[in-house]
Order: C-alpha cells, then structure tokens, then sequence
C-alpha cells in the first residue's frame, strides 16, 4: 500500500490473518541517529538508496536498502546489525 506521505508500507500476515510484520517507507530524516552511525561502521561510503521502519511483533527495526545490492537491518537501540543480499529476480 501507500500512506498519506506517499511512502510505501508492507504488512505481513500468517494464514489465519494475524499481522506479524509491518514495514513501512520513511525518510531518511526519520532513522534515529545511532542506527545510521551503526550502518557507517558497516558500509562507510554506500549510498543509500531507501529507508523503512519495521515494527515486529512491537519492536522497531530500521532496514536500510544500500546502492551496492544490500540491505542492512538494524535494531532501534543498533545493537544488533544483519546485512543481507538483495536477490533479485
């Protein structure tokens, strides 16, 4: 779907419709300041491509989308960082 911003927004759910995973679009504004130092460790000089918020099950993760075919996902406190591949199809 779409938000009243014109971000985009994801909601996962099992079967039985019990939304377990809503990802939605931010700006880049909206990423607090110690996920992007996290992400600077991680990927000094990628650009970043987009932002989105992912709320799972109550807790905030921040998933960044880079320039360089990954994305990161970043815990709101940053203490945990994954980097993924993007697969593309």
């Amino acid at each position: 779907g779409q938000n009243q911003q014109g971000f985009k927004f994801i909601a996962d759910a099992t079967p039985s419709g019990q939304i377990i995973e809503v990802d939605e679009e931010i700006d880049r504004t909206a990423v607090p300041e110690n996920v992007i130092q996290a992400l600077k460790r991680w990927a000094p000089n990628a650009k970043i491509v987009s932002t989105w918020r992912s709320t799972r099950l109550g807790e905030f993760v921040y998933e960044i989308v880079m320039d360089n075919d990954f994305w990161f996902e970043i815990s709101a406190d940053a203490n945990q960082v994954t980097i993924n591949k993007l697969q593309r199809s």
